[in-house]
Parts: structure tokens; sequence; C-alpha cells
């Protein structure tokens, strides 16, 4: 009788054992699935990063599709008018305005930036006339103020370069 309840009782100890074992295999289980899940969420959101970067790198480098050859021979200088703009919130916005004036004799270029919220001559922002006239009411503007020909307008928008956001 003795040795039937030792064997019991060892049977008991065995048992407790084995679920013991099995509960820590089970957290164990439970953690090494947490740190993979952990681990493809980085990786997706890493990957997003990098497609988010690739694409913007892509869309930053487009073919122009006319491109005009300057022939430094001609002894006249001429003058390009350069706009950037863009749209912040819902409103159409000129960021910058500057006008580019390439000597042909002497081969070098002037750059004239204007500020965009500075008042001209007739109490006007660049902005506010990019606003109401577009490109047409800055060209005009620059060739009132300044009494030079514009030989080429560039409007270049920086919503199609740069950065596009993430995820």
């Amino acid at each position: 009788m003795n040795k039937l309840l030792v064997l019991k009782f060892i049977n008991r100890l065995r048992r407790k054992k084995h679920i013991i074992d099995i509960k820590k295999f089970a957290a164990l289980k439970e953690f090494l699935s947490l740190f993979v899940l952990l681990l493809l969420v980085l990786g997706a959101a890493v990957f997003s990063v990098y497609r988010t970067v690739d694409s913007t790198f892509s869309n930053s480098y487009m073919n122009v599709p006319q491109t005009t050859s300057v022939d430094f021979k001609k002894s006249e200088p001429f003058t390009t008018l350069l706009i950037e703009t863009g749209t912040n919130n819902p409103k159409n916005v000129c960021y910058a305005a500057v006008l580019a004036s390439t000597n042909a004799t002497t081969k070098q270029t002037t750059f004239m930036n204007f500020p965009v919220f500075a008042l001209i001559p007739n109490q006007k922002t660049i902005t506010g006339v990019y606003n109401t006239n577009r490109n047409d009411g800055i060209l005009q503007m620059v060739k009132e103020l300044l009494n030079v020909s514009v030989n080429k307008v560039v409007q270049v928008d920086v919503n199609k370069i740069g950065w596009t956001g993430l995820l």
C-alpha cells in the first residue's frame, strides 16, 4: 500500500512539473509571436518610407518636353523671369520671383530676387499681384519696375517636385 501511495505521489509530481513546463513554453511562444509581429510591423513601416522616398526621387526628375538652346554668339543680353508657385491649403501662392539676366559678351548671369511679401512702389506685393493676375501680372510688374524686356518666363510648380509625405 505504501508503495502504491509513493507511486501516486511521484506521478502527481511529474504531472505538475509537466504542466509547469507547458506554461513556460506557452509564455516563450507568446513572447516570440509578439517579437515576430513587431518585426513585421517595423519592416512594413521601413518599406513604406523607402517606397515614398523612392517615388519622390523618381518624380523629381521629369523629362522636360520643351528646351531652348542658347547661342552665346549673339551680342544681345537676354532675361528670364523665374516664378516659383504652389498651393498652400487651397490657395495658389507665389513663393519666389527671380529675374535672371545673362550678358552674352561676358557670359555671366545676374540673379535678382524679389521678396514676395515686400511692398513694391505701387503699394502691392508680388503675392498679391500673383493672386489677382497670375504669371502675367508678375511679368508686367517686373517690366514696369525695371524697364527691361523679359525673353522667357519659367514657372516652377513646387507641388510637382520634392516631398510627397510619409505613410
